[in-house]
């Protein structure tokens, strides 16, 4: 058994000379023990007056000093090595409570990427096409430089350097857009989840994008176009006058063609699904449109829905039932034909601004 004798009240002296100090407080005992006689004292003279002068919220414990704050959003507490510390957390923690700028320890070491996956279970409304966009935009521009950085650090600064790291890459100005306006979707989803408090503004230096001016066909063209398109004029005529994205065009059945109103409605359109599978889906702008049919296309119309009942495809494939695969037509039909005529700046896209 270690022998010890007690010199003065609260200290003991141990067989190794060493001295051991102990306070006992509201039913608790604390203790520790020292080389020296007077830094023992003054431990122990120290505790003791702080004990007595204990604000509200703070225990003492052999972790150090405890800090606590009870709000009606939670129970926040903290541990720090000296008493003034943990005042001051309290006093600082209750004011960030206040005026809603708290943030906890976790969500302060929340990275933007661990954030990613929270972000992407609330996209319930981005359809699979959207959502492929954005990791592209990801996995590219996004993440391998902003992906390891907190959240509550993510600010201008840090923002407009990355800007300049992409703009120096020879990202196209455009794809900078585009990555910017998803960022600040990201962190306007973690503001109004209460997972970060502030975000950056919109006040970042971005790259001007120059817009192409967007190429139409005349008439002539189209119709050159249209026959040089071979057994897809008809497609080719109705995309130009009807200004329906090829999507939306391919997407279409007989029912949809209303003689008898001379419209075109418009509600489902091609996409791509999962792994970049062609599915059904709603238009670009998941709205339902009735366009009216030009006087030139009806004949053609009336050829197209011959002997067809009102559940098949307007525009098939070479074997009549499936309907019109748009890359195998773009690169069988559209591109030669464009290339043989000689026209520039021309895509399928352009036959919608025609």
């Amino acid at each position: 058994m270690e022998k010890k004798n007690q010199i003065e009240r609260g200290i003991t002296r141990l067989s190794d000379g060493r001295y051991r100090a102990r306070i006992s407080f509201n039913r608790k005992e604390y203790e520790r023990t020292f080389n020296t006689l007077e830094p023992a004292r003054r431990w122990r003279r120290n505790l003791q007056n702080d004990l007595e002068n204990l604000p509200a919220g703070i225990e003492y414990g052999r972790s150090g000093w405890k800090a606590s704050v009870n709000n009606k959003s939670g129970y926040y507490t903290k541990t720090f090595i000296d008493k003034i510390s943990a005042i001051n957390w309290i006093e600082d923690t209750k004011r960030s409570l206040d005026n809603g700028t708290f943030v906890s320890e976790d969500l302060a070491k929340l990275t933007f990427e661990e954030f990613l996956q929270d972000w992407r279970e609330s996209k319930v409304r981005a359809s699979s096409r959207t959502m492929m966009r954005y990791e592209v935009l990801l996995r590219n521009q996004i993440v391998p430089t902003l992906g390891s950085t907190c959240l509550i650090n993510i600010n201008d600064e840090v923002l407009q350097k990355w800007i300049s790291k992409l703009k120096k890459a020879n990202v196209g100005a455009a794809s900078i857009h585009k990555a910017y306006k998803l960022v600040l979707q990201i962190l306007e989803s973690a503001r109004k989840t209460k997972k970060l408090v502030i975000h950056a503004t919109e006040s970042i230096e971005l790259p001007k994008v120059v817009k192409k001016p967007q190429r139409s066909l005349n008439v002539t063209e189209l119709l050159a176009l249209a026959k040089e398109c071979g057994p897809y004029e008809f497609l080719v005529l109705f995309l130009g006058l009807m200004g329906t994205r090829i999507s939306e065009a391919l997407a279409l059945k007989v029912a949809d063609v209303d003689f008898e109103s001379k419209l075109v409605h418009i509600e489902k359109a091609w996409t791509f699904g999962e792994d970049y599978v062609m599915t059904m889906g709603t238009t670009k702008t998941n709205q339902k449109r009735s366009i009216p049919i030009p006087q030139a296309l009806l004949e053609g119309l009336t050829s197209a829905v011959d002997g067809k009942k009102p559940n098949d495809w307007l525009f098939t494939g070479s074997g009549g039932e499936l309907p019109l695969n748009y890359g195998w037509f773009r690169k069988t039909h559209f591109a030669p034909a464009v290339e043989k005529l000689g026209l520039r700046d021309i895509s399928i896209h352009s036959l919608r601004h025609t």
